[in-house]
Order: structure tokens, then C-alpha cells, then sequence
């Protein structure tokens, strides 16, 4: 859980410093990850994203690569709508 906050806080940081982007010329808000996921497919890989948090997560882990191996397990384990909202 500690490793899924942490990607949160960082997350949550980037975007109130308006640093959290979706490609190199797009900053993007939580809001904006949460209507990406509606739409399906947000990172145009194939890959499921759940939520507006998981997106917003990976994209942060793609801009500090050094804090946050995406090789990581830790990040495989998916925690309850309850966890995440303690997280929140």
C-alpha cells in the first residue's frame, strides 16, 4: 500500500504543480485521467487502466522512472475500492 500512496502523492503533486503530463506538450488534470478512463484505453497501449488514480499514477511513474520502476511488482497487486479510498 505504502508504494500505491506514494505514486498517488507524487501524482497528486505533479498536478497541482500542473507538471503531471500526458505527452510531452499536454499537462493534464485528475479530472481529465478519470474521463480518459471512461473513454477507454487512456494510454493507447492496450493496457487496462481501472481509474482515474491508476492513470494518473503511470503517468507519473513514466516522468520519475528513477522512483518508480514500471518493472515493479508492487504495482501488479490491485487494492480494494476501500484501500483506495483510505488512500484518497
Amino acid at each position: 500500500a505504502y508504494e500505491h500512496w506514494h505514486r498517488m502523492l507524487f501524482a497528486r503533486f505533479l498536478e497541482q504543480s500542473d507538471l503531471l503530463m500526458y505527452d510531452e506538450n499536454t499537462p493534464i488534470t485528475l479530472g481529465d485521467c478519470v474521463e480518459l478512463v471512461e473513454e477507454g484505453d487512456p494510454l493507447g497501449d492496450g493496457s487496462e487502466v481501472k481509474d482515474g488514480w491508476e492513470l494518473a499514477g503511470s503517468l507519473a511513474q513514466k516522468m520519475l522512472p528513477q522512483i518508480f520502476r514500471a518493472d515493479s511488482p508492487v504495482f501488479d497487486v490491485k487494492l480494494s475500492i476501500n484501500h483506495v479510498n483510505d488512500l484518497e
